[in-house]
C-alpha cells in the first residue's frame, strides 16, 4: 500500500509539472508572437550576416564567401581620398566583378566586422534592417584602407521550400566612410606573447594594465588574469617574470593605483568573493602576503566587469568604482528591448574613509 501510495504521487506531481511546462511554453511562444515578434525578426535577419562573418574569421578565401552572399543590388560611394564621395549601384554581378579586380590587384581582407544596429518593421512596407560594418583591407604597395559605418538592407520576400523567406534585396551603403594611409605601418610588432590564464579552463578576456611601476619613465604591461607582468627595458625590451607569486585565482577585473598614498602603486583585484588590495613593494613587486580585503568583501558581486580608482569625493583619497555585466539568455534571463535592455547588474561605489 505504501507502494502504491508513493507512486501515485509522483505520478501526480509529473502530471503537475507536466502541465506547468505546458503552460510556460504556450506563454513563450505568446510573447514570441507579440512582445518579442520584432525581435525575433530581427535576429532572423541578421544571422545570415553573423554567418558570412564567422566564415571570414576562419578562411582567407574572402572572395569565394562574398561571392556566395547574394543580393540584387548595392549601392556605394565611391572611394575617392580628395574628392566628395559620389554614389555608385551595381548589380550583384557588376560587385563580383569588382571584387574580382580587387583580388587580381593583390587586395586583401584582413579583418572585418558585423553588427545588428537597428531595423525596422511597418506593417505592409518591406522590412529593413541596418548593420555596422567595419572593414580592414591592405593592397599591394602599402595600402590600408579602412571602410566602416552602417549599411541598410531592405528585404524581399520569397518562396522557398513552400514557406516564405527573406532575401536581401537591396544594400545602401552609401554613408560609408573610407580610411586610407599608404607607406609604413604606424605601429610595429615588437612582442607576441602567448597568454593562458592561471586557470586553464578560462574563457574570459585577458585584462591588459599600463603603469610605470619603477618610475623609470617606461610603462610596464600588467596581465592580472594571466599573473604576469612584462618589464619594460626600453628599445621595445620586456622581460617576463610572475606579477604576484601565490596567486591562485585570476580576477575579473582589475585596477593599478596608490591607494595608501605611500608612492608606489598597488593591486585591486575583484571578484565574486569581493575586492582584493596588493600593496605595492619598490621596483614594482607585489606579494600576496600583502593582501587585505575591502569592504566588499562581505557582499557578493554577480560579474565585476571593469574597475578604475579616482578621487571622487575630494578628500584626498582614492576611491573605487565598479561595473558588472549580466550576461543574456542564461536561466530564462531575456534582455528586452536587446539592444537597449538597461537591466545588468548594479555598478558599485566605495569611497575611502
Amino acid at each position: 500500500m505504501l507502494l502504491i501510495f508513493f507512486a501515485n504521487l509522483f505520478s501526480l506531481r509529473a502530471a503537475e509539472e507536466s502541465a506547468s511546462a505546458v503552460k510556460l511554453l504556450e506563454l513563450r511562444r505568446s510573447r514570441e508572437a507579440t512582445v518579442y515578434k520584432q525581435e525575433i525578426q530581427a535576429e532572423r535577419l541578421e544571422r545570415p550576416f553573423i554567418e558570412l562573418w564567422d566564415k571570414l574569421r576562419s578562411n582567407n578565401d574572402w572572395l569565394a564567401l562574398l561571392s556566395e552572399f547574394r543580393f540584387n543590388e548595392i549601392t556605394l560611394p565611391s572611394p575617392l581620398v580628395d574628392q566628395p564621395a559620389k554614389a555608385v549601384s551595381y548589380s550583384y554581378d557588376q560587385w563580383i566583378e569588382l571584387l574580382t579586380k580587387l583580388k587580381k590587384a593583390g587586395y586583401e581582407l584582413k579583418q572585418s566586422e558585423w553588427r545588428l544596429a537597428d531595423y525596422e518593421f511597418s506593417q505592409g512596407s518591406t522590412p529593413k534592417t541596418w548593420m555596422r560594418i567595419k572593414l580592414h583591407l591592405e593592397g599591394p604597395t602599402q595600402e590600408r584602407w579602412i571602410v566602416g559605418g552602417d549599411i541598410q538592407i531592405e528585404w524581399k520576400s520569397v518562396m522557398e521550400n513552400g514557406r516564405s523567406e527573406f532575401f536581401p534585396d537591396k544594400i545602401n551603403g552609401k554613408n560609408l566612410r573610407f580610411q586610407f594611409q599608404k607607406g609604413d605601418p604606424r605601429f610595429a610588432h615588437i612582442i607576441a606573447e602567448h597568454l593562458q590564464s592561471i586557470e586553464p579552463d578560462s574563457s574570459i578576456e585577458p585584462i591588459l594594465l599600463l603603469q610605470d611601476l619603477d618610475k623609470d619613465g617606461l610603462s610596464e604591461i600588467l596581465l592580472p588574469r594571466e599573473n604576469l607582468l612584462l618589464k619594460n627595458l626600453g628599445k621595445g625590451r620586456f622581460n617576463k617574470r610572475i606579477l604576484i607569486e601565490g596567486l591562485e585565482h585570476p580576477p575579473a577585473t582589475a585596477v593599478c593605483a596608490d591607494f595608501d598614498g605611500d608612492g608606489l602603486f598597488d593591486l585591486a583585484y575583484a571578484d565574486t568573493t569581493g575586492v582584493t588590495f596588493f600593496k605595492g613593494k619598490p621596483g614594482g613587486y607585489f606579494t600576496i602576503e600583502s593582501k587585505t580585503m575591502s569592504a566588499w568583501k562581505q557582499m557578493e558581486l554577480a560579474n565585476a566587469q571593469a574597475m578604475t580608482a579616482g578621487d571622487i569625493d575630494g578628500d584626498g583619497d582614492l576611491d573605487l568604482f565598479l561595473v558588472q555585466y549580466k550576461v543574456p539568455y542564461q536561466k530564462g534571463q531575456m534582455p528586452f528591448p536587446f539592444q537597449n535592455a538597461n537591466d545588468g547588474f548594479p555598478p558599485l561605489l566605495s569611497f575611502k574613509e
